[in-house]
């Protein structure tokens, strides 16, 4: 192939030397260069659609040059061309922003997943290999058969930045691979609670990992701190520093239920409870910097994010009434909107969204009235066209977690078996986890090391960050010992 651009190339070269020489056989100079363009798109494509990755990133910070070809939002990166000379097209998949105005390399980080961006691309004039896209915000070069250059300029809402990047072909070997041998998770850190809700409220307690912080954060209802009787206890932000080791605390007094679902948005923590939206920065030191009061009596819901949006399954204290809706809440405006509604009612059913589809998996048909039963059956909607398809589990998940790390999604969930004790609230529990593919629409079990022989011993929440699985793991009881085991992926 790169013999093949490199006689095209010197066809203009020649036809000058023809004429030159009086030959009558020169070579039209407007085929040529149909010829480059052609040949162009033959290796964009690959005659069909072809995945591109960063193999390299440098950001002209102000005159200094800072290498970010390493950093998590770069290698999340997809390039995606397919269509032809007159109808090119890329779907870029950027994963993570990057934040093209800082001036560190620490400064570029930033928690803040976006959704895919399709634009048309299109040559420059008279040339066939310079192109442009994304309204004009990439311009590129295709050098050889694996290697586009370009300059980069926009990522989220950061807008200005030049960012040089080297394109090569996203191999098998370069995507995210479910790990062979199961988890196999080790002891990162543990303490000991009493009436707090970090454990045993089943998907109520938040809990994510912060790549541009290299920290991950707990949310709860502690009912330990309550200073007046009768009333809730406070909102908790813990906060815990994996260079450190250490924990720092942060508590909000709100009356407000015990679900409070945890999330990112362009670097500022966004606590969705079932009655207010709480958000907070990275360092969270006191009260909130906006609070917002939706109303809407929700526990034990789904929630992910993409862009500015988050996304909520299920949870309506309502029960079957309303508990089948999907709504979106916009985190800048406080918009909250009902985009479609599920076949069914869900409680205690995590979701996680992946390229514009939100993908919901299992959980209970109501909340504890009536004796609500598990179900396999899971939903996957289109965001941008509304569809939902379905698809089921291996196991009647009584409670699940969900958690990204690029097209995988990883499940934890719990199966509930009756025991035949005559106690109606005495079961044979199992921890459960495993993989969901996206790109392929397939489940994988993953053997796991966590002992789950402890009746009361559970998985409360999970999340995916530096190539880890870390879970929220302990028994109930009261006081209960906290762990974080981490398993990596």
């Amino acid at each position: 192939m790169k013999n093949t651009l490199l006689k095209i190339a010197l066809l203009p070269v020649a036809f000058f030397m023809l004429t030159n020489c009086g030959n009558d056989d020169a070579v039209d100079p407007v085929a040529s260069i149909d010829a480059i363009q052609a040949n162009s798109i033959e290796i964009l494509t690959g005659g069909d659609a072809k995945t591109w990755k960063i193999s390299s990133a440098q950001l002209d910070a102000n005159g200094t040059i800072l290498d970010l070809s390493s950093n998590f939002n770069i290698t999340d990166d997809e390039f995606i061309f397919s269509g032809t000379v007159e109808n090119g097209m890329l779907n870029w998949r950027p994963g993570h922003a990057v934040n093209l105005e800082g001036t560190t390399n620490q400064e570029t980080l930033l928690d803040y997943y976006l959704g895919p961006i399709s634009s048309s691309v299109t040559f420059y004039t008279d040339s066939g290999t310079s192109l442009t896209t994304l309204d004009g915000a990439f311009t590129f070069d295709v050098v050889d058969a694996n290697t586009i250059t370009g300059v980069l300029t926009t990522s989220g809402r950061q807008a200005s930045g030049d960012l040089s990047i080297t394109l090569t072909q996203k191999m098998q070997a370069d995507y995210a691979s479910i790990p062979a041998n199961g988890l196999d998770f080790s002891l990162v850190t543990s303490f000991t609670t009493e009436n707090s809700n970090i454990l045993g409220a089943e998907i109520a307690t938040g809990f994510i990992g912060s790549y541009s912080e290299n920290s991950f954060y707990i949310i709860t209802r502690d009912d330990s701190q309550i200073t007046i009787p009768g009333d809730p206890g406070p909102e908790q932000i813990l906060k815990f520093n994996i260079d450190t080791n250490t924990f720092e605390e942060n508590l909000f007094y709100q009356d407000q239920y015990v679900t409070k679902r945890l999330n990112i948005i362009n670097n500022e923590l966004v606590v969705f409870g079932g009655q207010f939206a709480n958000t907070y920065p990275l360092n969270p030191n006191g009260d909130p910097t906006s609070i917002f009061q939706h109303d809407l009596a929700l526990t034990r819901f789904g929630f992910s994010v993409q862009n500015d949006l988050a996304y909520i399954t299920g949870g309506d204290t309502a029960q079957n009434d309303l508990a089948n809706k999907i709504r979106s809440y916009n985190y800048i405006t406080n918009e909250i909107q009902e985009i479609a509604i599920l076949p069914v009612t869900r409680f205690r059913s995590d979701n996680e969204v992946v390229n514009d589809k939100l993908y919901i998996f299992g959980g209970r048909n109501g909340f504890n009235i009536g004796n609500p039963i598990p179900e396999k059956e899971s939903y996957i909607l289109n965001i941008l066209t509304g569809e939902i398809t379905s698809f089921d589990m291996p196991d009647d998940p009584y409670s699940s977690n969900a958690s990204r790390n690029e097209h995988l999604i990883y499940v934890g969930y719990e199966t509930r078996t009756d025991n035949g004790s005559d106690d109606d609230d005495s079961f044979d529990k199992t921890i459960n986890f495993g993989v969901y593919n996206t790109l392929d629409d397939s489940f994988t079990v993953l053997a796991h090391n966590l002992d789950d022989s402890a009746e009361f011993t559970t998985i409360e929440a999970m999340t995916v960050f530096n190539g880890n699985l870390y879970v929220i793991y302990g028994d109930t009881s009261n006081p209960a010992t906290v762990s974080i085991f981490s398993a990596p992926i």
